[in-house]
């Protein structure tokens, strides 16, 4: 298994990683910090 650094991920943004909306400070050292969108809230009250 490859753990990528966090200048590994900002490389491949947008080649083999696609974060959307990508936020620079959710990401740290060797990890991305995922939040939930406003859509996916929505969905859950539906």
């Amino acid at each position: 298994m490859t753990i990528l650094s966090d200048q590994d991920i900002k490389n491949e943004l947008g080649i083999n990683i696609y974060i959307y909306p990508y936020k620079a400070d959710n990401l740290k050292g060797a990890s991305y910090k995922l939040t939930a969108s406003e859509l996916a809230w929505d969905l859950i009250y539906l």
